[in-house]
């Protein structure tokens, strides 16, 4: 019997009691702040605020390079020797983590990289599906096509939906991501853009809500069960810091009467609030 380590990228924003329940292994990313750059979770999401109010520009997060996941790798096939690694690395539309975990497995046997196309709660679902999948092959001691089980792996892509919608886009502004002119006409009409990846993994704006947060993300609940043929048994919600548990219960409350069995609720990490910024929700839902 082979262990099977399943692994993804902090960008993924994989909750700590999810690492520890399922087994999954996260290598951090990184932000950089002026002139200082710290591994994604070293940093206070509150700092990363102050950051930006103090100098008007947003922390920069950056991927993994080549190097990180060679010695990521490396160290886990030490410490879990005859092991199959497979990496569930960010959206190659939105980061260079996949590029680069697959040049670093070039040096490894055993060491797969799945590119999900996603992002955060999208992400998350991922994980989650290629978990089940795991378990009804039997788990790790029934496997033996490795090279099979990363096709179907893989093959989980398009069954994944994951979009966000910013609270404010001062942190895209700032970030580059929309022009200033945008931002000030987001700002005027209170638009909130809906954020959702196309087929290769680049995020598009798709829709425009308007209004305060607890009224749009109604609506955005129910749009994504309106457009997509969506399995009710998990809804995966992710928000950045600075967001109200009143929203937040408005979001349960939607996804309940919509027939959600259940929502599971993660707290953006450092990497994606340095796009969504302060308050910012997002979805991930498993289709049909």
């Amino acid at each position: 019997m082979r262990e099977i380590l399943i692994t993804t990228e902090s960008g993924s924003d994989v909750p700590k009691w999810m690492q520890d329940k399922y087994g999954f292994i996260v290598l951090p990313m990184h932000v950089t702040m002026g002139d200082q750059t710290f591994d994604d979770g070293a940093v206070p999401i509150k700092d990363l605020y102050a950051y930006y109010d103090r100098t008007g520009d947003t922390p920069k997060s950056s991927a993994d390079n080549v190097q990180d996941y060679i010695d990521f790798f490396t160290k886990l096939q030490a410490g879990h020797p005859g092991c199959v690694i497979y990496n569930f690395a960010l959206a190659s539309g939105i980061s260079t983590n996949y590029e680069h975990s697959v040049i670093a497995a070039r040096e490894f046997r055993d060491v797969y990289t799945i590119d999900t196309m996603r992002f955060g709660a999208g992400c998350i679902a991922y994980l989650m599906e290629a978990y089940r999948l795991l378990q009804a092959k039997g788990g790790s001691e029934n496997i033996t096509d490795y090279d099979g089980l990363a096709k179907e792996f893989a093959a989980i892509a398009p069954k994944i939906q994951s979009s966000f919608v910013p609270d404010s886009l001062e942190f895209l502004r700032s970030g580059g991501r929309v022009t200033n002119a945008a931002y000030i006409a987001s700002s005027l009409l209170k638009i909130k853009p809906l954020i959702e990846p196309d087929a290769a993994g680049h995020l598009l704006a798709t829709k425009k809500y308007r209004g305060p947060m607890i009224k749009v993300c109604e609506r955005y609940i129910e749009d994504v069960c309106e457009r997509y043929d969506v399995k009710k048994d998990t809804l995966y919600i992710m928000y950045c810091e600075g967001i109200s548990q009143e929203v937040l219960d408005k979001m349960e409350q939607t996804a309940l009467r919509l027939g959600f069995r259940q929502c599971l609720f993660n707290v953006c990490g450092a990497v994606i609030t340095c796009h969504g910024g302060k308050a910012a929700v997002g979805l991930g839902v498993v289709l049909n």
